[in-house]
């Protein structure tokens, strides 16, 4: 019996796979297209941020007429113990707007009774004081930079007349602050 070999003779063929990629100078980095090289570039640069803490209403005091009898036009200067009062505290050496909502009508029901704004606020900043027009369209503020408390009051005036309904007439004043660029 004869005996018959095979053999099995296997190739294999390695193919390889050329990657290509393009090169763009970057502006400001040297180039040179006859040989290639890596070299690491890099730029530090500094991350900052500003804390300041938030602006905090630390005190109010509401506006009180007290009893009126109608036909009386009482008015209440911001210098008064009666005026409202504002405190709040800021951050020592940044800039804050103020700006107010203020009523036209003090409100009981269907009753109203007008209010009015004119020339009756006023600031203090530590030793700095001065006046502040609350109805004005545009509010002119005082630089409340360098403080890090402002007070600020409001008066008003309201007009009843002797057919004023008796009640107890409410309404809201609010006084927002902001700061500047922040």
């Amino acid at each position: 019996m004869k005996k018959i070999f095979f053999s099995v003779i296997t190739l294999i063929f390695i193919t390889s796979t050329v990657a290509t990629a393009q090169v763009t100078p970057v502006a400001g980095t040297p180039f040179n297209s006859g040989s290639l090289s890596a070299t690491a570039v890099g730029q530090d640069i500094e991350i900052t941020a500003r804390v300041v803490a938030p602006i905090v209403f630390v005190s109010a005091r509401n506006m009180d007429f007290g009893v009126i009898t109608a036909g009386q036009e009482p008015d209440i200067a911001a210098s008064s113990a009666s005026s409202a009062q504002f405190v709040f505290s800021k951050t020592s050496g940044t800039s804050v707007s103020i700006s107010w909502t203020l009523p036209a009508t003090l409100v009981d029901g269907p009753n109203t009774i007008p209010i009015t704004f004119e020339n009756r606020g006023s600031y203090t900043t530590g030793a700095a004081t001065g006046s502040l027009d609350p109805s004005a369209t545009a509010v002119t503020v005082p630089d409340f930079t360098a403080a890090s408390s402002v007070t600020i009051n409001l008066g008003a005036k309201v007009t009843t007349t002797n057919a004023t309904t008796a009640g107890n007439y409410a309404a809201d004043a609010t006084l927002t602050v902001i700061y500047n660029g922040l």
